[in-house]
């Protein structure tokens, strides 16, 4: 399975409300054959950096979720598929659905990779994109599903 993830992983990774869930799933995910889709220099991209390169090495948790993005992806060729401004220069998102402009280059990769799932915690990108059959899920239903299915 291909993921595509806004930022809201960074958010949660880092504290935010669903905390806990994100790390069940960042341990769930790392031990399947599942991969992330990343355009490099992204948002996306650069915070996924930002968790690896600056967490404080002070806190604990903080501490685990670098050691298990480095180990468990970062530094496993199979686990990211990345892609470059080259590769979704071209696609154009219809018209029919408004996409801010941070996350036209999520929408792009949905577009190019249709068998992929883009995972999200905004609804009007949801809607958007389930208006024009791209596989979109919310976070929540997401989360719930594949830890369920992974850790069982």
């Amino acid at each position: 399975m291909l993921l595509i993830f806004d930022e809201w992983l960074y958010h949660d990774l880092l504290g935010g409300e669903n905390r806990l869930g994100a790390v069940q799933f960042i341990f769930a995910l790392s031990e399947t054959k599942d991969q992330i889709i990343i355009l490099k220099n992204s948002p996306f991209h650069k915070k996924w950096r930002e968790l690896i390169d600056n967490s404080p090495l002070s806190d604990s948790p903080q501490k685990m979720i670098r050691g298990m993005l480095l180990t468990g992806f970062e530094l496993d060729p199979d686990k990211i598929v990345y892609f470059e401004d080259s590769d979704i220069k071209n696609i154009k998102i219809p018209r029919k659905i408004k996409v801010k402009p941070d996350d036209a280059y999520l929408v792009k990769l949905a577009l190019l990779k249709r068998e992929a799932i883009l995972i999200t915690t905004d609804t009007p990108l949801f809607s958007g994109l389930k208006s024009i059959k791209v596989n979109v899920v919310m976070r929540d239903d997401f989360i719930k599903s594949y830890t369920v299915k992974k850790i069982t």
